[in-house]
């Protein structure tokens, strides 16, 4: 009879051991979720740590309160290869898919500028030019409009140095008068267009 019952309550505890078991997660699990977070760089050479396990606005929302950010401006993050991740256009997914965990991001500042020039990035985080010369110069060359000249020589293209070669061979026969300093763009020209192989020796 006591047998029965201790076999009972042996069956009891094996049951109840099972569904602990099961309810509980994975140890690998758990370790992994504490390490789900992204550093996030700001002000005089700070750092704390976000979880992005929530939505971009969310996320946000937190960055601004622990950065102290003024509410009128735009902020976003920058990874330290450049990458902006323009978290501000996909408020509503969740900022894991944007970011990466254990991550290192630059917190920044957008504004945007009149006409169709890009947006400024300002760096929020001091003495970036120091720290990170080439992300501080990369968030420079973002800033400013895209150049419409390649240089003196660089939308010419072969067609158009061909054109120059030819009259300077022209021009390198005749006796007409010239100026000095004339004379000095002609050979500088010749001499660019020869080392670019547009020109033959002798001026043929």
């Amino acid at each position: 009879m006591s047998s029965g019952r201790h076999s009972h309550g042996h069956r009891d505890s094996h049951s109840q051991n099972s569904r602990s078991a099961v309810s509980a997660p994975p140890l690998s699990a758990r370790s992994r979720a504490m390490q789900s977070f992204v550093r996030v760089k700001y002000g005089d050479n700070k750092e704390a740590l976000f979880n992005p396990w929530c939505t971009i606005i969310c996320l946000l929302d937190s960055i601004r309160k622990i950065c102290k950010c003024d509410k009128e401006i735009v902020i976003d993050l920058v990874d330290m290869q450049g990458h902006v991740t323009n978290l501000g256009a996909k408020l509503r997914e969740y900022a894991c898919d944007s970011l990466q965990t254990r991550e290192i991001y630059v917190l920044i500042k957008i504004e945007k500028q009149a006409g169709n020039l890009p947006n400024k990035y300002t760096p929020l985080l001091q003495n970036l030019d120091k720290s990170n010369p080439e992300l501080h110069y990369k968030l420079l060359h973002m800033s400013r409009p895209a150049s419409k000249s390649k240089g003196k020589w660089g939308n010419l293209g072969k067609k158009g140095l061909k054109q120059i070669a030819s009259k300077s061979s022209s021009h390198s026969g005749r006796d007409s008068p010239r100026t000095k300093t004339g004379n000095d763009d002609d050979r500088k020209t010749r001499s660019l267009l020869s080392r670019m192989g547009m020109l033959k020796a002798g001026g043929d």
